[in-house]
């Protein structure tokens, strides 16, 4: 008898761990796997917006704008996007800066400003927000050669 009621005993300590257990999941887990989840998409998302971005600006020259502006200037300024077009047209050549302003009036057409102005803050161009960065593609579009 002493068996049996020790065995009945183990078995409900058992059982209420696993229930305590399952409450502790649904209550910290969950919320967790549905972060991961938000996150994950948030990346595929992102992966897809630059492969059909890559389909439409094969030559990505936007994103190679952004990519040396950030590493020869700190901050945003109209007096950096014209002194930074001289600097562009002395290192790419004057027929890559002319390709920048044809993809850069089709972001405009395209109105892909919110998709280049994310390249622009990974990047890593401090304060660039939306005013800015139309600043600096209106400063390539008017820019004599």
């Amino acid at each position: 008898m002493n068996k049996i009621f020790k065995t009945i005993i183990a078995i409900t300590i058992i059982f209420t761990s696993l229930k305590v257990l399952d409450i502790i999941l649904r209550v910290n887990y969950i919320p967790y796997r549905n972060y991961v989840k938000a996150a994950t998409w948030k990346n595929r998302t992102k992966q897809h917006t630059m492969i059909a971005l890559e389909k439409i600006y094969p030559e990505q020259g936007i994103k190679h704008y952004l990519a040396m502006y950030s590493i020869h200037y700190a901050a945003t300024d109209k007096d950096n996007y014209e002194d930074f077009n001289n600097l562009y047209i002395s290192i790419e050549g004057i027929d890559e800066f002319k390709s920048l302003q044809k993809e850069v009036m089709l972001m405009n057409n395209n109105n892909h400003w919110s998709e280049f102005l994310n390249i622009a803050i990974e990047a890593e161009i401090k304060n660039m927000d939306m005013t800015d960065f139309k600043g600096m593609m209106d400063a390539i579009i008017i820019h004599p050669y």
